[in-house]
């Protein structure tokens, strides 16, 4: 019983982690600049698959009651629906994928040499801010009906520095975490 409580209160704890992220927000239009990838990383990487995942839609399901979680203290259904919300519902097809490809990794993470780990969960991290970034964007395109051009200029470019540091940071923040808090199998 015990570990049930201790395992719902780190899913929440990380679904608290995931609606904060998104309050450190710098607007731009028309897709905010947050913390909210690195935190669905760090989320995919260190919880189990399925923790993760429910992590992710419990931040989904409070932003739809309306409960200010989303970027700028946004909610309701009017933001997952609207130009932006690709990148909502891309959050936990991601980190379900980016936790059942690091899974083996991170229960034999001491078998790697530190450059091997940050090598292989930044491709990791990379190929999932692809991912990401694919849903929002062709979701964006959908909605706004905008030309490929203006979808690169305005909703990708701007982001690229952006996504490489939160690939970067949440390969750090995973690699410490992972070597100085020993995982119980």
């Amino acid at each position: 019983m015990k570990k049930s409580i201790n395992n719902v209160l780190i899913v929440f704890g990380f679904t608290f982690l995931i609606a904060l992220s998104a309050q450190v927000s710098i607007t731009l239009e028309p897709v905010p600049l947050t913390l909210q990838t690195l935190a669905i990383f760090i989320t995919a990487l260190l919880l189990p698959t399925w923790h993760a995942f429910l992590a992710i839609i419990f931040y989904i399901l409070l932003g739809a009651i309306g409960v200010p979680v989303f970027a700028d203290g946004g909610a309701g259904f009017k933001v997952i629906t609207g130009p932006t919300g690709g990148f909502i519902f891309a959050f936990p097809i991601v980190a379900l994928l980016l936790s059942i490809l690091v899974a083996q990794t991170r229960m034999n993470h001491n078998d790697y040499s530190l450059s091997k780990l940050f090598i292989k969960i930044s491709i990791l991290c990379g190929v999932s801010s692809i991912l990401l970034q694919i849903i929002g964007i062709l979701w964006g395109k959908y909605y706004t009906e905008a030309t490929w051009q203006h979808m690169y200029t305005d909703w990708l470019q701007p982001f690229f520095l952006n996504m490489i540091l939160k690939v970067i940071l949440a390969t750090l923040i995973t690699i410490i975490i992972w070597k100085n808090f020993p995982l119980k199998r």
